[in-house]
């Protein structure tokens, strides 16, 4: 998985998990607000009736007022006439606009102070009323019932010791209260006067004679002294249902006002709010992790730049560049890639060159894809074209080796197979034109990445073989341990001989240090010896593999080089001049740099011999030396 992706969903996931983590405390806070607003929507609904019923109450009061300003009553008290006083205030203030059912003035020494007596001695007379109390407190306002149908509202005043003044009211602007209470499903407000008659919708009874869960709840706290029934919250079950009831007195009247409701209609505010609530946070949620996944792709977009250009390198694509032109850390990343890229393609090229200039064969051979590459030689060599890259199409698999090296080359190659390196071996291998060649096989394995891979190297010991007859009695410098002068010319006139064959050119360098005999009388001999041996270990590294070294005279070398078309031989005295002068560390003298003259000779045929190329080559190196004191150039 890619970093972007992994950070990417992170990032989602930590905004998904916020999400589920503070919805649910969003929706708890906003369930509470809506409990809250529902009581107070409860508490509202109380209130109004409180309102309405002070000013039905005042009304009243204002009314009776008004019959207690009368002449008449005031007359009749002082005569005691109480039948006609009452006739003419009935007369007067009976009627349905005044909202008086009937009025009576009532001397309770004469008829008892029963609230029955009463009723029957002011005319009031109902059959089988419901009476709420036997007796009446001053200014208080009760209930009573006349059948199931109707019922009043009934008051009285003391005029005078024992005598009152009774009315009756018409309790239909209370019931119009109540029915108009009526909210959302079973939710109302009741009415209960100071003796407990309840007045709800279609409903006037004694709270006594009620067994309903909402009234047992009242009729409980009612009944008990310790109550102050005044702005208090009951809650109660009905069946599998929650309910609430509000209760609120109505000052001093003695009337209460109960607001009743389901819990569950309290969610009902909520519910919206709540879904609202769900799905602006999924909204939320979806926005900040568009965003955060857009923010993450930004970041990761020179990323991307530099990954795709990578693996446009790694396909081979030596001209990529990262165009990332920022100062920041990206600008200084793709800055450091082009340049790692750069030196790669440099060394590649530089290695392409020097496995092309070689004469040697180069392959490589992944073990992990079972892929094969070869150089350039190998065509030269043995035309040989593989149909695909496989390690089972290819030269390695393929070639025809001679019968008596087969089994020890498919064994070699059974341990190079499981990644062991091969540290030697030659076999005979047909070429092109059905000749078999002496070819020395060397390998070692390098990891790249995941991959394990193969390097080797074929080089051609042909001549090497065809000289061994000569090697028997070749002679050596004891000193240097390179060819001695008869041995190298012998050498040489060999590969003269071979150039008609393989269309090839040869070179002689003679190689001349300059100043040894000062190295001799300043420090020593034994400076001079190894620097000597230093030169000749240096030709010997520089040509290995396509050239022989011998030494010629005292201070004098000559390199064969083989294949001068490939093996440059200006380039190689150009890199041996640099290389001597670098030098080499001893005791005696501290760093010596070395400096020599280099005369260079080809040859493309054999027409000439070894002494006369050594001549002409020998003749070159000495006019460079009258000019510098350090150089090369050719001979004609």
């Amino acid at each position: 998985m890619k970093i972007k992706t992994l950070l990417s969903l992170i990032v989602v996931l930590f905004i998904i998990t916020l999400n589920v983590v503070f919805t649910p405390l969003i929706v708890n806070a906003t369930t509470a607000k809506a409990q809250s607003r529902f009581n107070e929507y409860l508490e509202y609904f109380s209130n109004e009736q409180i309102f309405n019923l002070e000013q039905c109450f005042e009304g009243f009061n204002a009314v009776i007022d008004n019959i207690l300003e009368n002449d008449t009553l005031l007359n009749s008290l002082a005569n005691r006439d109480f039948d006609e006083s009452a006739q003419s205030l009935a007369d007067a203030y009976v009627s349905d606009s005044m909202g008086i059912v009937g009025l009576a003035v009532v001397d309770t020494g004469d008829v008892g102070s029963s609230l029955h007596d009463i009723m029957l001695f002011a005319g009031l007379n109902f059959e089988g009323a419901f009476i709420a109390a036997e007796s009446l407190n001053e200014r208080l306002f009760y209930c009573i019932k006349e059948n199931d149908e109707t019922h009043y509202i009934l008051t009285k005043r003391e005029l005078a010791s024992d005598i009152y003044l009774v009315a009756l009211f018409s309790a239909l602007d209370l019931d119009g209260f109540v029915a108009a209470s009526a909210f959302r499903g079973n939710g109302r407000t009741i009415l209960i006067d100071p003796h407990g008659v309840v007045l709800d919708l279609e409903l006037v009874e004694n709270i006594e004679n009620l067994d309903r869960p909402e009234y047992n709840e009242l009729k409980a706290r009612m009944t008990d002294d310790n109550y102050v029934l005044d702005d208090e919250w009951v809650y109660f079950s009905v069946g599998n249902k929650e309910r609430m009831a509000f209760i609120n007195a109505a000052g001093d009247s003695g009337w209460y006002t109960v607001a009743l409701s389901d819990v569950e209609l309290a969610f009902d505010f909520s519910r919206a709010a709540v879904e609202n609530t769900k799905i602006l946070s999924r909204v939320i949620a979806l926005a900040f992790s568009a965003i955060a996944v857009f923010a993450v792709q930004l970041f990761f977009k020179p990323l991307d730049t530099v990954e795709k250009v990578v693996q446009s390198l790694k396909r081979g694509n030596r001209g990529a560049r990262i165009d990332i032109p920022s100062k920041n850390e990206y600008g200084e990343l793709a800055a450091t890639i082009n340049a790692l890229s750069d030196k790669a393609a440099l060394s590649e090229a530089r290695y392409k060159a020097a496995v092309e200039m070689s004469n040697n064969i180069i392959f490589e051979w992944n073990l992990s894809t079972q892929k094969v590459k070869f150089c350039n030689n190998l065509n030269k060599k043995f035309s040989f074209k593989a149909v695909s890259d496989y390690y089972s199409d290819s030269f390695l698999a393929n070639c025809n080796v001679h019968p008596d090296d087969a089994a020890r080359y498919a064994a070699d190659f059974e341990g190079i197979a499981k990644g062991e390196p091969l540290e030697r071996a030659e076999y005979r291998i047909q070429n092109v034109f059905g000749d078999y060649v002496w070819l020395l096989m060397k390998t070692a394995c390098v990891f790249a990445d995941e991959d394990k891979i193969i390097v080797g190297v074929l080089a051609d010991i042909e001549h090497i073989k065809k000289d061994e007859p000569l090697n028997m009695n070749v002679g050596f410098d004891a000193l240097t341990e390179t060819f001695n002068r008869e041995t190298l010319e012998t050498i040489i006139n060999r590969e003269l001989g071979r150039l008609s064959e393989n269309k090839n050119r040869l070179a002689l360098l003679f190689v001349n240090i300059v100043a040894l005999k000062q190295y001799n009388d300043e420090f020593s001999r034994a400076v001079g010896d190894r620097t000597l041996k230093f030169v000749a270990a240096t030709i010997e590294e520089m040509i290995y593999g396509f050239g022989v070294i011998g030494r010629f005279s005292g201070d004098d070398f000559v390199a064969c080089i083989r294949n001068s078309d490939i093996n440059s031989p200006d380039k190689i005295a150009r890199d041996l001049i640099e290389k001597l002068k670098i030098g080499f560390t001893c005791d005696e003298a501290g760093r010596l740099t070395i400096n020599v003259c280099i005369g260079i000779v080809t040859a493309s045929n054999h027409s000439k011999k070894a002494i006369e190329l050594i001549n002409t080559a020998e003749k070159a190196m000495l006019k460079v030396k009258e000019n510098e004191k350090s150089g090369y150039g050719f001979g004609v």
